[in-house]
């Protein structure tokens, strides 16, 4: 099957909960990014009067978390705009919009876990 014919009510019921929970997890990665910026400082500013420091001893690399709003705000606004009770999707579209599987959905999921399990350990705060 290419394509599928779907309710557009239906469609922007499933995008607004997609994105709802998108931002829900984007805000809680961000909780955790700070707080694992804060420990990097930390264990930096342990460091720096140790005599036996190395360069090896911390690594600075922290990505930040990413917001993808935009993509679930365009697709619900081109629906709420959308003349008509229905909607045609390609495949590659239904898995964006109705299965929530975006290209970038893996990388910001792979990304973005280390942050949610820092956000929700209440140790080190």
């Amino acid at each position: 099957m290419q394509n599928v014919t779907v309710k557009v009510a239906d469609l922007l019921d499933l995008l607004k909960k997609n994105r709802d929970r998108h931002k829900e997890q984007f805000e809680l990665a961000g909780q955790g990014y700070w707080k694992k910026v804060n420990q990097t400082i930390q264990k930096l500013s342990d460091k720096r009067n140790d005599p036996k420091r190395t360069p090896d001893d911390i690594s600075i690399s922290i990505k930040k978390p990413v917001s993808h709003l935009e993509e679930y705000d365009t697709a619900i606004e081109m629906l709420k705009m959308h003349i008509g009770e229905t909607f045609e999707l390609s495949k590659e579209d239904f898995q964006n919009y109705a299965m929530d599987k975006w290209e970038w959905k893996r990388d910001w999921t792979t990304t973005n876990s280390g942050y949610w399990d820092a956000a929700k350990n209440k140790e080190n705060d």
